[in-house]
């Protein structure tokens, strides 16, 4: 089972991959403050500082246990390790700062991650291009990650080359995750995990 999420939605689907292994594969767009540690001080103003204090208790910077707590079993970017499966992040350069640092977090845990920015978009897409490119990408990371399938379109050999090299990075860590998500099928041909 996959799962996407978009603003809100995103850290949903990002607090579900991180708390369930229900979800194999995750796809987001323009994640929200609260699945990013740096959310605290990324607003620049007291909308971050707030919703950092109503989610785990104050900063990610604390010295209150309790709070480093909160953040250590809650926050996915704290939780980089407990992954259920691998993610696709599509966002705008509104919130490149902070994907950056999960980046970092989910290729150190050794979790199949692909980041595509847009960096002419804002939070709500207004291209149409780009809004039915990154819905035709989370298509694709869904139909590659959970059917096995790519598709055929020669625009397309750039990405898979590279989830490809995901696939068998996230293969030699974890077998049985790979195997979990079922057979590997590669435009006529089958892909040995």
């Amino acid at each position: 089972v996959g799962i996407a999420g978009y603003s809100d939605g995103s850290s949903t689907a990002l607090f579900a991959m991180t708390q369930s292994s229900v979800f194999k594969v995750g796809s987001i767009d323009e994640s929200a403050w609260g699945a990013m540690a740096d959310g605290y001080w990324m607003a620049g103003n007291a909308m971050g500082v707030n919703f950092a204090k109503m989610l785990y208790g104050g900063s990610p910077y604390s010295n209150n246990p309790a709070v480093i707590d909160a953040y250590r079993r809650f926050c996915p970017d704290f939780r980089a390790s407990s992954f259920s499966g691998p993610l696709l992040e599509q966002p705008s350069a509104t919130v490149a700062q902070g994907v950056t640092e999960r980046l970092v977090f989910l290729r150190k845990a050794g979790i199949p991650y692909d980041l595509v920015f847009y960096p002419n978009e804002s939070h709500i897409f207004w291209d149409p291009r780009a809004s039915a490119s990154s819905m035709e990408r989370t298509l694709q990371w869904f139909n590659y990650w959970l059917l096995g399938k790519e598709s055929s379109a020669p625009s397309t050999a750039a990405q898979y080359k590279r989830w490809n090299a995901l696939r068998a990075v996230y293969a030699r860590k974890c077998p049985r995750c790979v195997a979990a998500l079922g057979p590997w099928k590669s435009t006529g041909r089958t892909v040995s995990h």
